[in-house]
C-alpha cells in the first residue's frame, strides 16, 4: 500500500553528492512522479564535504562513506523543520549497500554523530 492511501503527505529528500549518473537522476524524477510525490534535493558544497573527507581520511577512519550517511540525516532533520514534518520514513537495502555486519555500520555511525554540529539543524 502506498503512503498516500492512508492519507499522509510524503515528501522525497535527495541528497545529491554531486556524483549521480544522468540515468540515476533521471531514474529518481520517474519515480516520484509516477507516485505523485514531491522532492526536495540538497546538492552539496563540495568544498565543504571534500573537507570533511580529508579529515576522515586523515583521521584515519575506515568509513569513508559515513560522511554522506551523516550528512543525509543532518539533511533531513533541516527538511523535517523546514516543512514542520513530525515523522521520517526513512529505508535502507542492506543487501544492495552494506557489505559489513549490521553491528558494525551502526556501532561506528553512532560515534560520528557529533559531526551534526557540521550542519545545524
Amino acid at each position: 500500500m502506498a503512503i498516500k492511501e492512508w492519507g499522509l503527505r510524503p515528501l522525497a529528500v535527495h541528497y545529491d553528492n554531486t556524483w549521480n549518473s544522468a540515468v540515476a537522476t533521471s531514474n529518481i524524477y520517474r519515480v516520484l512522479e509516477a507516485l505523485d510525490v514531491d522532492l526536495h534535493t540538497h546538492v552539496v558544497n563540495n568544498k565543504e564535504i571534500d573537507d570533511l573527507y580529508k579529515a576522515f581520511f586523515k583521521a584515519g577512519l575506515p568509513e569513508l562513506g559515513a560522511t554522506d550517511d551523516l550528512a543525509y540525516a543532518c539533511i533531513l532533520g533541516r527538511v523535517a523543520a523546514t516543512y514542520r514534518i513530525n515523522y521520517i520514513l526513512e529505508g535502507h537495502s542492506f543487501i544492495e549497500e552494506g557489505i559489513s555486519p549490521l553491528s558494525n555500520n551502526y556501532t561506528r555511525e553512532v560515534r560520528h554523530r557529533c559531526l551534526r554540529t557540521i550542519w545545524p539543524i
